[in-house]
């Protein structure tokens, strides 16, 4: 079953689940500064299972899996990726939040 969901929901739920996301991964870092232990231990293998399963439900309701991008590969634009767009000469440097809903917004 679609779910219609028009350009203002899907911003508004892709800014919501960037924060959210960038939240707990600010709070996972915090504790494991905390307890002395990294990142990617397996510890914190369920929170990541969360975090992958929120993104991949969000992607499936807004159309685009560019949102996992912009977490895991851009870092919430820390690291900044290059983006090719079909019919854009110049490539888009996605380094930030506003980047990305252009990105998706002219994807969709």
């Amino acid at each position: 079953m679609e779910v219609k969901t028009s350009w203002e929901e899907k911003e508004q739920l892709i800014r919501d689940t960037s924060d959210r996301i960038k939240g707990l991964f600010q709070k996972t870092e915090q504790l494991t500064d905390t307890l002395g232990t990294v990142f990617d231990s397996p510890l914190f293998d369920q929170v990541f299972c969360l975090a992958d399963a929120h993104l991949l439900l969000v992607e499936e309701v807004v159309g685009s899996d560019w949102l996992s991008y912009w977490v895991y590969d851009c870092d919430f634009g820390k690291t900044p990726g290059e983006v090719r767009l079909s019919g854009e000469k110049e490539p888009i440097m996605l380094s930030s939040l506003e980047d990305l809903l252009y990105i998706m917004k002219c994807d969709d």
